[in-house]
């Protein structure tokens, strides 16, 4: 099979997969809704001097809200909030992924995104596992909006032998010529680095080209 079939099954593989959780991302919308209500609630009761009103409607919302979808990040993008929270759950311990940045500007219903994120934390999970000790590790994320593209950058620690790192990520991970390809299918660049013992890799897409 020719090397861009077997891309394009992975990208569509992967996007089918986001499509079946992009209720994730109503249901974060829904949350949000629901609390906004929970805000009204309570400011009119405590106005009201209803406080005796007030423990009841919270333990409603509580069953309702805070235990029914836990979203750990806020990236301006509902679906996108959705898959870094479940990639840090299902991280080992001693990973905590941080995003900085907003993707408010990207259109909310984009899953290519989605397969940008996928494919470069996997990235950072499987080279932080071999090239890494059981310390605690921060693989960090970085996104914004500038001039119609969005650019975006993944670095992760690489405390033993950072430079087979890099060859590893360049020339033997199927992850990276997913985002190659990806990014130049949308009008981007990628490239990596190195600095300070850290592996980090960059790309920059035309917004408008998203699909």
């Amino acid at each position: 099979m020719h090397e861009n079939d077997i891309y394009e099954r992975q990208l569509n593989a992967q996007i089918n997969y986001y499509k079946s959780i992009t209720t994730s991302g109503y249901e974060l919308r829904k949350i949000r809704h629901d609390y906004n209500d929970l805000s009204i609630g309570l400011k009119s009761l405590i106005n009201s001097r209803k406080y005796d009103e007030v423990l009841p409607l919270l333990q409603k919302y509580d069953s309702e809200i805070i235990s029914s979808f836990q979203i750990l990040y806020n990236t301006g993008n509902d679906l996108t909030d959705a898959i870094l929270s479940d990639k840090q759950k299902n991280a080992d311990e001693n990973i905590k992924i941080t995003f900085e940045g907003s993707l408010a500007n990207v259109p909310a219903d984009n899953l290519e995104i989605c397969v940008l994120f996928n494919n470069m934390i996997d990235i950072a999970f499987e080279n932080v596992k071999e090239f890494c000790g059981n310390g605690k590790q921060i693989i960090a994320l970085k996104a914004e909006t500038r001039a119609g593209f969005l650019f975006c950058c993944i670095s992760f620690p690489i405390e033993n032998e950072i430079k087979k790192a890099q060859n590893n990520v360049l020339y033997h991970s199927f992850a990276y010529k997913t985002l190659k390809n990806l990014a130049e299918k949308n009008g981007g660049k990628i490239e990596t680095s190195l600095s300070d013992d850290r592996l980090a890799i960059t790309t920059g897409w035309v917004i408008n080209n998203f699909s």
